[in-house]
């Protein structure tokens, strides 16, 4: 499957590359725009492995979304963790034209500030498109974060639309996971899974 997302990463476009794909993705479209295909699992190791998948379910029928080229991939890791952290599934907008052939427009959810759809991960976690984001006037906080390469980590983040503070200095993993160890010991918490 080839998969797109806009330049504002407001959708994504599911482009079948066979008849299976287009079959699954020709329900979607029969039950209408608005239908939610919900999150179901991942079949390999992170965006960069070539059998990387996620799965969906429509109406108890399972739908698979693999990409064909490193971009794709790449998208669909983007489309997991989206599902995964902030919306558990993607919901059907319609159909558009990509080259000549029928592709499939899905977002992660609507800002709940001005109800363009979003499809990013940080915008669907906290329903704030890139676009509020840069009205936001940013109350940041310090505190436990994720995504952009730090599986879960220490950072400064804004409280109204979640976007980290800029110019925050890049810490290896070991250390994010080091200071998230010691946040969670203060509370109680033994960690030793981030080992």
């Amino acid at each position: 499957m080839r998969i797109f997302r806009d330049e504002r990463g407001s959708t994504c476009t599911l482009v079948p590359m066979d008849d299976l794909e287009r079959f699954g993705l020709e329900r979607v479209r029969a039950l209408g725009a608005g239908t939610v295909i919900d999150y179901a699992g991942m079949d390999g190791d992170g965006s960069k492995d070539p059998s990387f998948a996620i799965h969906f379910t429509v109406g108890g029928e399972r739908l698979t979304v693999r990409g064909t080229d490193e971009a794709s991939r790449r998208i669909t890791g983007g489309i997991r963790d989206t599902c995964y952290y902030a919306t558990s599934g993607l919901t059907y907008l319609g159909t558009v034209e990509v080259d000549g052939s029928m592709g499939y427009r899905f977002a992660g959810t609507h800002c709940a500030r001005c109800g363009s759809p979003v499809v990013t991960r940080t915008a669907c976690e906290w329903r704030v498109c890139d676009a509020c984001a840069e009205t936001c006037t940013h109350e940041y906080k310090r505190g436990l974060i994720h995504g952009g390469g730090v599986d879960l980590g220490i950072g400064n983040f804004c409280r109204s639309c979640g976007r980290g503070k800029p110019d925050e200095p890049d810490l290896p993993l070991s250390v994010h996971h080091e200071l998230v160890k010691a946040k969670l010991w203060e509370r109680g918490v033994n960690a030793t899974f981030l080992s």
